[in-house]
């Protein structure tokens, strides 16, 4: 929907054409375009995206004011050059934050001059460029980006949101879900948001709440469109947000790690959808009672928050919530392996599961093979498949609570993948 930008100041366009006859219908269309008169300007539709250390070129129409977002980091300084201004009169630049406040004063420029503007927050801004003589007629341009100070900052064009999954924010109560992401990526510049739902809710509870954050975030102008990286649950619900409630427009990318997307056997066992025979009850008792521990909850609660990640749950939520066009998906599958498995050990850099997702990975790997004791590999794989990564469950978000995992650096993980989307331009 790109509210933000139809928040930014708009002034009509008005014309003042004489009311002169004319016997001849072509020269009356030639005077009265020459007679046109703007009382003001009105915003243009966006022109491209500039990336920085590039320039695109524009039109700009009578009576129109060009724009174009460009992106940063907070607490870099860009340059905003003029390569080429073809309009009789100089150029007024303005540049402006998500909520249309100038971050630097106007400036009038000559073509091939530039102005120096401090950015306070990471993503992107706005710049409008209009002729200091309002009646100026429609021209070509060239308008560029080009980072003079921090340029070691790393930045995203859209925030990068955290959607956590089942378990509470703060897990135990004292660390965060993504245990030390936040603080990861916002060091090299990265704008991160965490927001917080309740846990062990429906999707269709929690996406409302995802909703909302959303709808805060844009109105606050911290971004128009946003990142989603979802681990397990989370990564349902970025894809039930984007595509059942319609925030394709807000939404930019959905990156999923670990995420249930065709279900797990663990639920249809827990459930009693699937004969345990060939688990054994004691398995199954095991995964349930290990399952109940992790999630804090009672067993029956336990087997309750499952009822929506049964494989035949989860493939009528693929029928009803079909990806949008437009929006980026990605995906990422955690592979685990047994105390004795060490083939699969050496293939995954010595990765061990957690002695708390035992019986799960164990009842996972007789019924659907690799598995990180929570997601199948088969079931984690959604849009771009980019691969497995070395981790258990827990381990993908770095609970509980790596420090220091000599297999799976976690916090890289995430760095990586907010450098890959800064490369994909998202």
């Amino acid at each position: 929907m790109h509210r933000l930008l139809f928040l930014l100041p708009l002034v009509s366009c008005t014309f003042e054409v004489s009311n002169q006859v004319f016997s001849d219908p072509e020269d009356e269309a030639a005077d009265t375009a020459a007679s046109q008169r703007c009382g003001a300007l009105t915003l243009a539709a966006e022109g491209t995206f500039v990336r920085q250390g590039d320039a695109v070129q524009g039109w700009r129409g009578q009576c129109e004011v060009a724009v174009h977002a460009s992106a940063g980091a907070g607490g870099s300084r860009v340059s905003v050059r003029l390569p080429d201004w073809s309009g009789q009169s100089a150029a007024r630049v303005r540049v402006l934050d998500l909520l249309g406040q100038d971050l630097h004063s106007p400036a009038v420029l000559e073509p091939g001059e530039s102005v120096p503007v401090d950015l306070v927050q990471s993503g992107e801004f706005f710049v409008h460029l209009e002729p200091v003589d309002l009646d100026e007629p429609g021209h070509a341009y060239a308008v560029g980006v080009q980072c003079v100070q921090g340029c070691d900052l790393e930045f995203t064009r859209y925030p990068l949101v955290l959607v956590h999954g089942a378990a509470p924010a703060d897990y135990v109560s004292l660390f965060q879900y993504f245990y030390g992401v936040r603080e990861h990526l916002q060091e090299r510049g990265y704008l991160v948001v965490t927001p917080a739902v309740d846990p062990f809710a429906s999707t269709e509870q929690r996406c409302a709440q995802w909703s909302d954050h959303l709808d805060t975030l844009v109105d606050d102008g911290v971004g128009r469109r946003f990142d989603l990286i979802g681990h397990s649950q989370g990564g349902t619900d970025a894809r039930y947000l984007t595509s059942r409630l319609a925030y394709g427009d807000e939404v930019a990318a959905v990156i999923t790690v670990a995420a249930p997307h065709r279900g797990s056997a663990v639920a249809d066992v827990a459930s009693g959808l699937v004969d345990v025979t060939p688990f054994g009850q004691e398995l199954v008792d095991a995964a349930v009672d290990g399952l109940a521990a992790l999630l804090g909850l009672p067993p029956q609660d336990a087997v309750g928050a499952l009822a929506s990640l049964t494989t035949e749950a989860m493939a009528d939520f693929n029928a009803t919530t079909p990806d949008v066009p437009g929006v980026y998906y990605a995906s990422w599958a955690g592979r685990s392996c047994g105390v004795l498995d060490l083939y699969c050990q050496r293939q995954t850099g010595g990765e061990v599961v957690a002695v708390y997702l035992g019986a799960t990975f164990t009842l996972l790997s007789i019924a659907a093979g690799d598995n990180d004791g929570m997601v199948p590999v088969s079931s984690a794989q959604w849009g771009a498949y980019m691969g497995e990564i070395p981790a258990d469950h827990m381990d993908s978000v770095g609970q509980v609570v790596d420090a220091v995992n000599p297999v799976f650096d976690h916090r890289a993980f995430y760095l990586s993948e907010a450098r890959r989307l800064a490369a994909l331009g998202l």
